[in-house]
């Protein structure tokens, strides 16, 4: 139905303005939210790079932070079928801040572990404690010489018959 991409760099918002109106993307299709995701809300700092964004509280661009359960309540979103993220090492603080999303709606999610120790051990740890019907599967999205880009894919089972 709907889109909500979370960015909080400028400079990305605009490479990804500049990518929805090249592919002719429906205005209102995908929201742009200039926003970064984590466990509760507040701010952050981070330093701009196209690169790969840290909110690590270092550099000198702030960026509000927003739980995506607080997110998806203050919108009025009525079902959450698919979360994908890769927010450069805050993958554990997202996961933390959608734990209510996640145990209503049961989505698909697509997460990126690669980043850190914590990311990396934590999401499926986290993940796992909630004893929800899930599937888990860990994929590569590189080459196979290449040690990155690791995601944890988590697929909601379904009941038996449907």
């Amino acid at each position: 139905d709907r889109i909500y991409a979370f960015e909080p760099s400028r400079a990305n918002q605009r490479l990804f303005r500049k990518l929805m109106e090249d592919n002719q993307v429906p205005a209102g299709r995908v929201i742009l939210v200039d926003k970064g995701l984590a466990a509760r809300p507040g701010m952050t700092t981070f330093s701009e790079n196209t690169a790969g964004t840290a909110l690590d509280g270092a550099g000198s661009c702030r960026v509000e932070l927003v739980s995506l359960d607080e997110f998806v309540q203050n919108n009025r979103i009525s079902a959450v079928g698919f979360i994908k993220a890769d927010v450069e090492g805050m993958g554990l603080e997202l996961l933390k801040g959608a734990v209510e999303t996640i145990r209503r709606d049961k989505p698909i999610l697509s997460l990126s572990i690669y980043h850190n120790r914590e990311e990396f051990l934590g999401t499926y740890e986290l993940l796992h404690s909630l004893n929800l019907p899930y599937r888990y599967e860990v994929v590569s999205h590189c080459l196979p010489w290449q040690n990155s880009e690791l995601v944890l894919m988590a697929f909601p089972r379904l009941p038996a018959g449907t």
